[in-house]
C-alpha cells in the first residue's frame, strides 16, 4: 500500500450545462492548465471526475471517491472547479452542474457542499483548498461554508476567482494562477492572491478580483514541491487514495 500524505487535485469541469447558460469554451484549457501545474509540476495525484456531470453524478462520484480514498489528517486535496456559477435571490451560491435550473436551484449542487462532501467524514484530508474559477464565486464565502471548513477539524482555504457580485471572465484566472505559482512569490494564500489580481490587472480582466479566505487553522504549503520532486506514484490506484 502507500504509505505517506497524499496529495490530491480533483478537477471538476462543466462547460456546457445547458439552459440559459452560454458554452464556456475556456473549460477544459482551465482543467489542462492547472493539471499541468498540480499533477506535472507539484507532483499531485490527479482523481478522475465525469465530464460535465450534473449535480447528481458529481455528488456521487465525489462519495465514491472519498469512500475508497481513505483520507487522513495527513493528507491535503485541492478541488478545483471551472464553470459557470449562480447566485440565488437569498445569496446562496451554487455550481451551474449540467441541467442546473436557475428556476429551482434547490435541486443543484450547493457550493458549499464542495466542503461538506470532503470534510463531513470520519476519513478526511487534513488540508482542504477550493479554488472556485466562475462567476460570483466569492458568494460562496458563507457562514456555512466557513462553518463546514472549521467543523473538519483541519485547515480549510478558499480561493475565488470573482467577487460575489461580479463576473469571470474565460480562463483568465487560470492563466493569472498559473503564471502567480510558477512565479514564486506567493508564500501564502494572502500574497497568492495579491499576484493573481496583478496579473488579472495586467491581462486586462476589467474589475475581475480574485478573493481569499483561509480558516488559518494550520500552514498553507499547497505549493510547496512534493518531497521526492514528483509525488508517489498512483498509477496503481487512479481513484486517488492509498491502494489495499
Amino acid at each position: 500500500g502507500l504509505s505517506g500524505p497524499l496529495r490530491l487535485f480533483v478537477p471538476i469541469g462543466v462547460p456546457d450545462p445547458g439552459g440559459p447558460f452560454k458554452r464556456l469554451s475556456a473549460v477544459d484549457d482551465d482543467l489542462e492548465r492547472l493539471r499541468t501545474l498540480f499533477v506535472d509540476s507539484l507532483g499531485y495525484g490527479k482523481v478522475a471526475m465525469p465530464a460535465n456531470p450534473d449535480a447528481n453524478e458529481l455528488r456521487s462520484a465525489l462519495s465514491r471517491w472519498l469512500d475508497k480514498a481513505e483520507l487522513t489528517e495527513h493528507d491535503a486535496v485541492i478541488v478545483y472547479y471551472s464553470g459557470h456559477g449562480y447566485l440565488d435571490d437569498r445569496s446562496r451560491h451554487y455550481l451551474a452542474t449540467r441541467d442546473f435550473r436557475p428556476d429551482a436551484p434547490a435541486d443543484g449542487f450547493e457550493t458549499h457542499d464542495l466542503a461538506a462532501l470532503v470534510l463531513g467524514r470520519e476519513k478526511r484530508p487534513g488540508k482542504l483548498w477550493l479554488i472556485l474559477d466562475c462567476c460570483y464565486a466569492a458568494g460562496a464565502m458563507s457562514v456555512e461554508l466557513v462553518g463546514r471548513m472549521l467543523e473538519g477539524h483541519g485547515a480549510g482555504s478558499v480561493l475565488a476567482a470573482s467577487g460575489p457580485y461580479s463576473a469571470a471572465y474565460n480562463g483568465a484566472f487560470s492563466t493569472a494562477l498559473v503564471e502567480a505559482v510558477n512565479h514564486g512569490a506567493a508564500r501564502s494564500l494572502g500574497e497568492l492572491t495579491m499576484a493573481v489580481n496583478r496579473r488579472l490587472d495586467e491581462r486586462g480582466s476589467p474589475g475581475q478580483r480574485a478573493l481569499a479566505l483561509d480558516t488559518g487553522a494550520r500552514v498553507f504549503d499547497f505549493l510547496e514541491p512534493s518531497p521526492d520532486g514528483v509525488g508517489p506514484s498512483r498509477d496503481a490506484q487512479p481513484e486517488g487514495g492509498r491502494s489495499p
